[in-house]
This record gives structure tokens, C-alpha cells and sequence, in this order.
């Protein structure tokens, strides 16, 4: 059923994006059919800044909105706060 409802998005869509390297290339591995300027790479970017923005606040407050899965990489952001 996936490969089948992914056929049909990528059949039809104009642009597919992928947000991950292993996406990318497993569906340009597997739809070989596909032309390849169809589908797209665009990771999730992060804002990379000085730590001493962060210690200069009076408060430190961290939202964080999404899946808790594997690939959006909590532990280290997590890491990075010590």
C-alpha cells in the first residue's frame, strides 16, 4: 500500500520533497521511473547560535513542537544545553 500511494504521489506531484538523505535516496533508488529534478532534498535546517545569547537571558525557555521520533534529534539538543 506504501509503495503503491507513494507511486501515485510522486506520478502526479510536480515537486517532491524529502527532508531526509536517506529519503532522498531511497526514493530515487527505488522510483527510478521518476525523473530525478522531480524530487528534492531540503533538510530541516537548524539556527545554529552563540551560547552566550542564551546565558545573557534571564530566562531560559526551550518549545520544541513535533513527533518524538528518532530523526528529530531531542538528545541532542538536549546534550547541548549543558
Amino acid at each position: 500500500m506504501f509503495y503503491l500511494l507513494t507511486y501515485c504521489g510522486l506520478m502526479f506531484a510536480n515537486l517532491y520533497s524529502a527532508s531526509s538523505k536517506s529519503d532522498y535516496e531511497f526514493l530515487t533508488g527505488n522510483y527510478r521511473f521518476i525523473k530525478s529534478k522531480k524530487v528534492v532534498y531540503r533538510s530541516n535546517w537548524v539556527n545554529i547560535f552563540n551560547r552566550s545569547e542564551i546565558d545573557n537571558k534571564k530566562e531560559k525557555t526551550i518549545v520544541s513542537v513535533g513527533r518524538l521520533v528518532e530523526q528529530k534529534n531531542y538528545f541532542y539538543t538536549l546534550e547541548s544545553l549543558k
